[in-house]
């Protein structure tokens, strides 16, 4: 036997709505509310992944900003003005495409995956960095950050 339902939400319907699913209860000789609980309740929504939008790639721009700001310290603290240079560029292009991620709406899916895959491999030059306490090799580094900027630039301003 169904549990006893007794949560009760109030919902705001616009007068076209309300009789659109009148209607759709009277065809299905069902009350209004029932219909609208069970065409719930049946609702075969798209995967997580598919309406993810601004949130998740507002997340992954700063998990990529965290490892960024990271190191740029290391390049600091190692005097490496050049990479440092290089570095805060990086983070300028990101923090720009993060602040225009927080106002995108809709699917960002092929962005999300693109700064995911970016930061992957900037993540682990990281934690390699300080591991070693040693600024990457320049290749690898300079690799990253320009694989980091291209899908920064690639989120719609």
């Amino acid at each position: 036997m169904p549990s006893r339902r007794t949560i009760r939400k109030p919902t705001v319907w616009a007068p076209e709505e309300w009789r659109h699913i009148e209607q759709a209860a009277r065809a299905r000789g069902v009350p209004p509310l029932r219909y609208v609980r069970e065409a719930a309740l049946a609702a075969k929504l798209p995967p997580v992944a598919q309406r993810r939008g601004a949130h998740a790639l507002l997340h992954e721009l700063k998990r990529v900003l965290n490892n960024l700001h990271q190191l740029l310290r290391l390049a600091e603290a190692d005097g490496a003005r050049g990479i440092a240079l290089a570095l805060e560029s990086t983070i300028r292009i990101t923090h720009e495409a993060a602040k225009a991620a927080a106002g995108r709406r809709g699917s960002a899916e092929p962005l999300i995956v693109a700064v995911r895959e970016a930061g992957r491999v900037l993540n682990e030059l990281t934690h390699l960095a300080h591991v070693a306490e040693a600024l990457p090799e320049d290749e690898e580094l300079g690799a990253a950050l320009a694989s980091i900027q291209f899908a920064a630039m690639a989120v719609p301003r």
